[in-house]
Protein backbone atom coordinates (compact mmCIF):
# COMPACT_ATOMS: atom_id res chain seq x y z
CA UNK A 1 0.00 0.00 0.00
CA UNK A 2 1.03 3.43 -0.73
CA UNK A 3 1.97 6.13 1.44
CA UNK A 4 -0.84 8.98 1.65
CA UNK A 5 0.60 12.04 0.04
CA UNK A 6 -2.20 14.48 -0.45
CA UNK A 7 -2.52 16.66 -3.28
CA UNK A 8 1.24 16.22 -5.17
CA UNK A 9 3.27 14.34 -7.28
CA UNK A 10 5.46 12.30 -5.60
CA UNK A 11 9.31 12.79 -6.79
CA UNK A 12 12.63 11.66 -5.58
CA UNK A 13 15.97 11.87 -6.01
CA UNK A 14 18.62 9.17 -5.27
CA UNK A 15 22.30 10.52 -4.99
CA UNK A 16 24.71 7.66 -4.99
CA UNK A 17 22.18 5.13 -4.71
CA UNK A 18 24.64 1.98 -4.25
CA UNK A 19 22.06 -1.24 -4.94
CA UNK A 20 19.12 -2.52 -5.78
CA UNK A 21 18.00 -2.87 -2.38
CA UNK A 22 15.09 -0.67 -2.08
CA UNK A 23 14.43 -0.24 -5.92
CA UNK A 24 11.11 -1.70 -5.67
CA UNK A 25 10.05 0.54 -2.73
CA UNK A 26 11.14 3.69 -4.62
CA UNK A 27 9.44 2.38 -7.94
CA UNK A 28 6.30 1.72 -6.09
CA UNK A 29 5.99 4.78 -3.79
CA UNK A 30 6.96 7.60 -6.67
CA UNK A 31 5.89 8.64 -9.55
CA UNK A 32 9.52 9.97 -10.78
CA UNK A 33 12.51 9.06 -10.02
CA UNK A 34 15.91 10.48 -11.12
CA UNK A 35 19.32 8.94 -10.41
CA UNK A 36 22.44 10.67 -10.05
CA UNK A 37 25.52 10.18 -9.70
CA UNK A 38 28.39 12.15 -7.99
CA UNK A 39 29.65 14.82 -10.32
CA UNK A 40 25.69 15.18 -11.28
CA UNK A 41 24.69 18.32 -9.85
CA UNK A 42 24.58 20.44 -12.79
CA UNK A 43 21.17 18.31 -13.83
CA UNK A 44 19.42 19.20 -10.98
CA UNK A 45 18.47 22.43 -12.10
CA UNK A 46 15.98 20.66 -14.69
CA UNK A 47 14.56 18.99 -12.20
CA UNK A 48 14.19 21.45 -9.72
CA UNK A 49 11.79 22.87 -12.31
CA UNK A 50 9.56 20.21 -12.65
CA UNK A 51 9.26 19.18 -9.00
CA UNK A 52 6.98 20.98 -6.40
CA UNK A 53 7.69 18.55 -3.32
CA UNK A 54 11.37 16.18 -4.05
CA UNK A 55 12.07 13.67 -1.46
CA UNK A 56 16.23 13.70 -2.09
CA UNK A 57 18.15 10.39 -0.73
CA UNK A 58 21.67 10.58 -0.48
CA UNK A 59 23.94 7.68 -0.02
CA UNK A 60 27.64 7.27 1.42
CA UNK A 61 27.36 10.89 2.09
CA UNK A 62 31.11 11.07 3.20
CA UNK A 63 32.08 9.75 -0.12
CA UNK A 64 30.32 12.17 -2.60
CA UNK A 65 31.62 15.29 -1.01
CA UNK A 66 27.99 15.81 0.57
CA UNK A 67 28.67 19.77 1.06
CA UNK A 68 27.98 20.71 -2.69
CA UNK A 69 24.48 18.83 -2.52
CA UNK A 70 23.78 20.91 0.81
CA UNK A 71 24.33 24.38 -0.53
CA UNK A 72 22.65 23.38 -3.44
CA UNK A 73 19.26 22.17 -2.23
CA UNK A 74 19.49 25.02 0.82
CA UNK A 75 19.66 27.70 -1.89
CA UNK A 76 16.40 26.08 -3.34
CA UNK A 77 14.59 26.52 -0.04
CA UNK A 78 11.81 24.30 0.83
CA UNK A 79 10.87 21.94 -2.03
CA UNK A 80 13.50 19.60 -0.67
CA UNK A 81 13.32 16.82 1.94
CA UNK A 82 16.25 15.84 2.47
CA UNK A 83 17.17 12.73 3.74
CA UNK A 84 21.01 10.53 4.14
CA UNK A 85 22.37 7.28 4.73
CA UNK A 86 24.97 6.74 6.89
CA UNK A 87 26.51 4.54 8.99
CA UNK A 88 27.54 6.50 12.07
CA UNK A 89 27.12 10.33 13.07
CA UNK A 90 29.16 12.28 14.89
CA UNK A 91 27.35 15.69 17.42
CA UNK A 92 29.32 18.26 15.21
CA UNK A 93 28.16 16.33 12.44
CA UNK A 94 24.47 16.03 12.66
CA UNK A 95 23.98 19.61 14.03
CA UNK A 96 25.62 21.01 10.67
CA UNK A 97 23.48 18.27 8.44
CA UNK A 98 20.77 19.60 10.60
CA UNK A 99 20.90 23.29 10.10
CA UNK A 100 21.64 22.26 6.46
CA UNK A 101 18.54 20.99 6.23
CA UNK A 102 18.26 17.44 6.26
CA UNK A 103 15.60 16.24 7.86
CA UNK A 104 15.95 12.23 8.03
CA UNK A 105 18.96 10.37 9.23
CA UNK A 106 18.80 6.52 7.78
CA UNK A 107 21.64 3.81 8.92
CA UNK A 108 23.55 2.61 6.03
CA UNK A 109 21.18 -1.23 6.07
CA UNK A 110 17.84 0.47 7.12
CA UNK A 111 14.64 -1.27 6.24
CA UNK A 112 12.10 -0.88 4.35
CA UNK A 113 9.66 0.15 7.27
CA UNK A 114 12.73 2.29 8.49
CA UNK A 115 12.49 4.31 5.41
CA UNK A 116 8.67 4.72 5.25
CA UNK A 117 8.79 5.97 8.76
CA UNK A 118 11.39 8.22 8.44
CA UNK A 119 9.19 9.85 5.33
CA UNK A 120 5.63 9.61 7.55
CA UNK A 121 7.96 11.86 10.18
CA UNK A 122 9.12 14.74 7.71
CA UNK A 123 5.40 15.00 6.33
CA UNK A 124 4.55 15.60 10.08
CA UNK A 125 7.64 18.63 9.94
CA UNK A 126 9.35 16.39 12.66
CA UNK A 127 13.31 14.90 12.41
CA UNK A 128 13.91 11.37 11.88
CA UNK A 129 16.86 9.38 13.22
CA UNK A 130 17.14 6.14 12.86
CA UNK A 131 17.99 4.35 16.80
CA UNK A 132 20.72 2.44 14.80
CA UNK A 133 23.07 5.37 14.37
CA UNK A 134 23.39 6.09 18.01
CA UNK A 135 22.66 2.88 19.54
CA UNK A 136 25.45 0.76 21.10
CA UNK A 137 28.10 3.93 21.58
CA UNK A 138 29.18 4.83 24.00
CA UNK A 139 27.36 6.26 27.51
CA UNK A 140 30.04 9.54 27.13
CA UNK A 141 28.52 9.90 23.36
CA UNK A 142 24.91 9.24 24.12
CA UNK A 143 25.35 12.22 26.52
CA UNK A 144 26.74 14.31 24.36
CA UNK A 145 24.20 14.01 21.64
CA UNK A 146 21.02 15.15 24.78
CA UNK A 147 23.57 18.06 25.54
CA UNK A 148 24.05 19.31 22.38
CA UNK A 149 20.27 18.76 20.83
CA UNK A 150 16.90 21.07 21.68
CA UNK A 151 14.28 19.72 23.28
CA UNK A 152 12.12 20.37 20.64
CA UNK A 153 14.45 17.89 18.34
CA UNK A 154 14.95 15.43 20.80
CA UNK A 155 11.21 15.03 21.16
CA UNK A 156 11.14 14.97 17.59
CA UNK A 157 13.25 11.81 17.45
CA UNK A 158 10.78 9.51 20.13
CA UNK A 159 9.47 6.57 17.78
CA UNK A 160 5.67 7.19 17.43
CA UNK A 161 4.48 4.91 20.49
CA UNK A 162 6.51 7.13 22.81
CA UNK A 163 5.51 10.53 21.30
CA UNK A 164 2.00 8.93 21.89
CA UNK A 165 2.43 8.11 25.34
CA UNK A 166 4.57 11.58 25.70
CA UNK A 167 1.60 13.75 24.76
CA UNK A 168 -0.80 12.31 26.96
CA UNK A 169 1.90 12.13 30.03
CA UNK A 170 1.31 16.07 29.33
CA UNK A 171 -2.25 15.83 29.49
CA UNK A 172 -2.00 14.99 33.11
CA UNK A 173 -2.99 10.94 32.25
CA UNK A 174 -2.09 8.45 34.47
CA UNK A 175 0.07 5.49 33.38
CA UNK A 176 -2.83 3.38 34.31
CA UNK A 177 -5.05 5.11 31.84
CA UNK A 178 -2.64 5.37 29.21
CA UNK A 179 -2.36 1.56 29.55
CA UNK A 180 -5.96 1.24 28.85
CA UNK A 181 -5.80 3.97 25.87
CA UNK A 182 -3.39 2.00 24.27
CA UNK A 183 -4.20 -1.33 25.09
CA UNK A 184 -0.65 -1.81 26.69
CA UNK A 185 0.17 -3.08 29.86
CA UNK A 186 1.17 -0.59 32.77
CA UNK A 187 4.82 -2.21 33.05
CA UNK A 188 4.95 -1.54 28.93
CA UNK A 189 3.88 2.33 29.63
CA UNK A 190 6.42 2.41 32.64
CA UNK A 191 9.44 1.03 30.52
CA UNK A 192 8.62 3.14 27.49
CA UNK A 193 8.52 6.71 30.21
CA UNK A 194 12.03 4.88 31.32
CA UNK A 195 13.07 5.24 27.78
CA UNK A 196 12.03 8.92 27.06
CA UNK A 197 14.09 9.94 30.18
CA UNK A 198 16.44 8.64 29.00
CA UNK A 199 16.17 10.11 25.33
CA UNK A 200 14.97 13.26 26.79
CA UNK A 201 17.98 13.58 29.06
CA UNK A 202 15.63 14.09 31.72
CA UNK A 203 16.21 12.18 35.63
CA UNK A 204 12.29 11.73 36.92
CA UNK A 205 8.79 11.61 36.10
CA UNK A 206 8.13 15.14 37.05
CA UNK A 207 11.08 15.96 34.96
CA UNK A 208 9.33 13.93 32.09
CA UNK A 209 5.75 15.49 32.76
CA UNK A 210 6.72 19.08 33.02
CA UNK A 211 8.68 19.23 29.64
CA UNK A 212 5.82 17.13 28.43
CA UNK A 213 3.03 19.60 29.50
CA UNK A 214 5.07 23.06 28.23
CA UNK A 215 5.79 21.33 24.91
CA UNK A 216 2.05 20.86 24.77
CA UNK A 217 1.15 24.30 25.89
CA UNK A 218 3.78 25.56 22.88
CA UNK A 219 1.98 23.61 20.24
CA UNK A 220 -1.24 25.33 21.24
CA UNK A 221 0.21 28.58 21.41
Amino acid sequence: MKLNYVNRVKKCILINYPSVKLSMYFENEFDQIFKLGINDIKMLDSYYEKASSTYVFIFNEEEIGISKFLNYFKSKNSIYQIIVFLDSISIDKFLHYLNSGIKGFLATKSTLNDVKECINKIDKKDIFINSDIIENKSINFRNQFKENLSDDIKINLLTKTEKKIFLLIGQGITSKEIANTTCNSIRTIQNHRQNMKEKLGVSGYNALTLLAQNYLQNLNN
